[in-house]
């Protein structure tokens, strides 16, 4: 088993203090890009959120400039058919690996590899889902 030295430690902790210090939530996806490309450099972070009753997408990227419009609008459009999609509609939780619910082999066969993350030099995703809860108009009955 790796063990992590004092100065990855205090790097980790450092992220998590700065993530979890952040109160206002339009401001969490840039702080939670800041904190996490300092940890792991040179990686690139999306944040996709399709809303299940809607199917409405949007999308925040960490690099905005290497994803082209062609293939944000093309994620956009597969989002509903990812192959992590079963498990979050089925209330899986936390981080999920695209290979825990599909080979690497097959990841790659599939649209989404080929068409978004290929052609920006990206092989591997990790998705992680979230509950947004919202609040709908209160309609009195008369």
């Amino acid at each position: 088993m790796n063990s992590l030295d004092i100065f990855s430690v205090r790097a980790l902790m450092q992220t998590l203090e700065q993530i979890h210090s952040t109160m206002d939530l339009e401001a969490l996806p840039e702080k939670l890009f800041s904190a996490v490309t300092a940890l792991v450099p040179g990686a690139v972070f999306t944040i996709d959120e399709l809303d299940v009753t809607t199917g409405v997408v949007t999308e925040l990227t960490s690099v905005e400039r290497l994803f082209p419009a062609d293939i944000k609008k093309r994620v956009l459009e597969l989002m509903p058919t990812h192959p992590a999609m079963p498990a979050y509609k089925a209330g899986a939780r936390g981080a999920i690996r695209v290979t825990d619910c599909i080979t690497h082999r097959q990841f790659q066969n599939t649209p989404h590899y080929r068409e978004t993350l290929l052609p920006i030099g990206l092989r591997y995703q990790t998705g992680s889902s979230t509950l947004r809860f919202t609040t709908a108009p209160i309609r009195a009955n008369v």
